[in-house]
Parts: structure tokens; sequence; C-alpha cells
């Protein structure tokens, strides 16, 4: 038996029209939106004024969870229609990210107008390039991936920021100290050293990086550890910067550093005023809904 025709013009309460036909079976199911139901209808004859035969069309309804008067199965969107995080996208954006942020702070070291040092500087500092691996974390598909891309991230910002400064003549030398008409030549075994250190730094550094982002994603009160924890690195750093290097980096880079700590600790005041107040929320909710809190 058929059920019952629904016309086209006008819908249930709790469903909208999909604007889908096809040809699929009677009871499957095609996703229209995240959360939401659809059911395909048995087929339309002559109800709607087209003859049955081989042409038969059948009409999509997208249907709310609580709708129990048709069969149908929960899809979302973003897990069968279009990903809402490609397999080869994510890892390609995270790695391009990597090599531009390794290849801007070299550039921007011999810039000549004051906000050119400004970039370097903070695109140069640790606790950026700890915040690319976190956020390589944050926006990963799962806990494995963001480990393992993250510090390939990393990996790759440090090739292309040492590769930047060699193409600016920082790795080279005089073939003799006492003779400099013979020249100079890059200094392979320095350019080399300081690729693996970094690399060995960034495999070790980038993995914990990565699953912090990814805890960072949830949204228990526990979370918060996580999620001041680049701020955190920002204050340590801007700390030992500006009683070891300030005195000696000229007021551009003092002025840099304290809004940079000035910022980081804001951030972090206000993160830890935000997860308060929504604990809170949450909390009376429970309570009003009789679940007892955390």
């Amino acid at each position: 038996m058929w059920r019952s025709f629904v016309p086209l013009t006008g819908t249930l309460p709790g469903e909208r029209h999909c604007g889908l036909f096809g040809n699929s079976g009677e009871n499957s199911a095609t996703p229209c939106a995240d959360n939401l139901l659809v059911s395909h209808h048995a087929p339309l004859h002559q109800q709607d004024g087209v003859e049955g035969g081989c042409g038969h069309r059948r009409q999509s309804l997208c249907r709310t969870v609580a709708d129990p008067c048709y069969p149908a199965t929960r899809k979302t969107l973003s897990n069968t229609v279009i990903p809402s995080r490609s397999p080869i996208l994510a890892p390609l954006t995270a790695l391009t990210a990597g090599a531009v942020l390794g290849v801007l702070g070299p550039l921007l070291e011999s810039a000549g107008s004051p906000m050119g040092h400004v970039a370097h500087l903070v695109l140069s500092a640790g606790w950026t390039w700890a915040a690319l691996a976190f956020c390589v974390g944050l926006t990963g598909r799962s806990r494995t991936g963001s480990a393992v891309l993250a510090p390939a991230c990393l990996s790759v910002g440090v090739i292309t920021y040492y590769a930047a400064k060699l193409q600016r003549g920082e790795f080279r030398e005089f073939v003799a100290l006492d003779d400099p008409s013979q020249g100079t030549h890059i200094y392979w075994a320095g350019f080399a050293s300081k690729i693996i250190f970094w690399c060995l730094a960034a495999v070790a550094l980038g993995a914990p990086l990565g699953l912090a982002g990814s805890a960072a994603r949830e949204s228990e009160y526990r979370s918060l550890v996580f999620r001041i924890l680049i701020p955190l690195v920002a204050v340590v750093e801007m700390v030992m910067r500006l009683r070891t290097e300030a005195p000696l980096q000229g007021r551009v880079a003092y002025a840099t550093w304290s809004v940079t700590l000035l910022a980081a600790v804001s951030v972090i005041a206000a993160l830890v005023v935000r997860a308060i107040i929504t604990n809170g929320v949450r909390g009376r909710k429970q309570r009003a809904a009789g679940t007892p809190g955390r």
C-alpha cells in the first residue's frame, strides 16, 4: 500500500519541502540539512497530474527528529553530501600555513617600516609557532590526525624558514678567512644542523600542542586549561624577552612585546570569565531540570 499523498504546495507541521526528486527506494533517506530527517514518499501517479508508468516521481520532505509519521534515517549533510572538513584540503591548508609563516619571518626581518618590523617580531615569536600547531589541532578531524599534522606543519615551516634565510645569504662564509678575494660558499653543515634541530623540536612539541588544540574543542569546564595554553605561553615568552632582550632591541621591540603581553593577559582573563559564566548557566539549567551538576 502506498502512503497517502502530500501535495507539493503544502507542508505538514514540523517539516519543509526540499525540492528533491529522484528514483531512490521507497524508504530511503536523503540528507537535506544538518540534524534533519528526509523521507521519500511513494511514487505519485495521477494525483498530481503526472501520468503513471515509467516516469514515477517521488516527493522529498525534510522532517525534524520529532516527526514519527514516516520512517527515515538520520544522516547529516556534512557526512554525506558536502564534507565539512575535506581529508585533503585540511592538511594542505595546514602545511601551506606553516610554509607561509616560515617564509614571512625572514622576509620581514629587513623591512624598513616600523610595521614590517612589528610583523617580523610577532611572526618570529615562539608563541606564534605554538599557536599554529594549536590551531591545527583545534580544526583537525581527530586527535590522531592533529597529533600527526601539527608537527608536520611546524616542520614545513622550519624548512621554509631556513630556506628563506639561506636565500638571503645568512649561511654564507668566506672560503679562506685570510684571503677574502677567493669569495664565499654556503656553510651547509650549519644550515643542515639548524633544520635538523628545529625539526626535532617541532616533532617533540608539535604533537602535544596539536592534542591540546583538539582537547580545547570540548565544551567541558576542564577544557579551559587547554584554551588558555597559548596565551600563557605568550605571557611567559614576553616576560622573558622584556627582561633580557628589550634593552638591546629598541623601542619598537619593547612596545610590541608589551602590547603582546597585555593582549595575552586580557585573553586569559576573558576565557576564564567566559568559562565561569558558561558553567554557572549550565549548572542552573541542570538544577532546573532536576539533573545533578558536575
